[in-house]
């Protein structure tokens, strides 16, 4: 992106950069630039590309940004890392907000965020943004020196902390959330995982790995083990046509279902009638 030094560039965007264009010292995790804006709606975010990791923490409201032709938008509490060589490009945001934001080098930079479990391209639950982090950091990178590089390093590190355990703490609210309409509804027939993600605001990607993650199973295995014991109880009164069995616990297609029973249970549907 064109490269501004000035401290204001708006009435509502401040941003502040470190005096030399690379880092002076062989960190792992550089502090390029730091800033604050508040958006009112109808607000054009910069236009370029850039090559280095864009981290944005949403404050209050919510801000429209576009990136590489997608809509993205920062919500209160919602961190968005923007990844290297990818572009952004201004669009009138929908919406007023404000967020804070940070621009990371280094020699392993990308290496870290990864590690850290922070994926790109898509805003996610961090918690409240740091703000007294992010103001320690403005003071950091307007220092000169190698020490100031090495403080801004470590505060950036810190930030990275924060947005760990904001979003470990939403990740295991979302899979108990999961867990519990997965446990509700798996004898809708009309019930997925792509429903369940879609109502979670999520991925199914990113749902299945945070799932997989806390549960040591994926949603679409939990959902099946859940139809396929209560298949098993229903089999076992003997009581329902088989037909009927497997709708009641979300098959729509009785020879599917057949062959799930005969697959767990080693066995197929009709012998296991009775059988405790």
């Amino acid at each position: 992106m064109t490269k501004r030094r000035s401290a204001e560039i708006s009435p509502e965007w401040h941003g502040w950069w470190r005096a030399s264009e690379r880092p002076g010292l062989p960190l792992a995790l550089g502090a390029r630039s730091v800033g604050r804006c508040a958006a009112p709606r109808g607000w054009h975010h910069g236009t370029g590309t850039v090559g280095w990791t864009n981290l944005y923490w949403g404050v209050s409201g919510a801000v429209d940004l576009m990136a590489d032709g997608q809509r993205v938008t920062i919500s209160a509490n919602e961190l968005w890392l923007h990844p290297p060589a990818s572009r952004i490009s201004g669009t009138p945001s929908r919406n007023a907000g404000s967020y804070r934001w940070l621009t990371i080098d280094g020699e392993h930079a990308a290496a870290t965020i990864a590690a850290c479990g922070l994926g790109y391209h898509f805003a996610h639950s961090a918690g409240p943004c740091p703000v007294a982090l992010f103001d320690r950091l403005e003071s950091e990178v307007q220092a000169f020196g190698p020490h100031a590089e090495a403080r801004a390093s470590a505060t950036v590190y810190a930030i990275l902390t924060a947005a760990i355990g904001g979003s470990l703490q939403r990740h295991s609210e979302l899979v108990a959330q999961a867990r519990a309409m997965i446990t509700e509804r798996f004898t809708d027939p009309d019930f997925s995982i792509q429903a369940l993600a879609t109502t979670l605001g999520l991925d199914r990607s990113v749902l299945s790995r945070r799932f997989s993650a806390e549960c040591q199973r994926a949603p679409a295995e939990f959902l099946q083990e859940l139809r396929l014991q209560h298949a098993r109880s229903l089999l076992a009164a003997g009581q329902l046509p088989i037909a009927s069995i497997a709708q009641r616990c979300g098959f729509t297609d009785p020879a599917y279902f057949a062959r799930r029973i005969r697959h767990t249970f080693g066995a197929s549907p009709r012998s296991l009638r009775g059988l405790p």
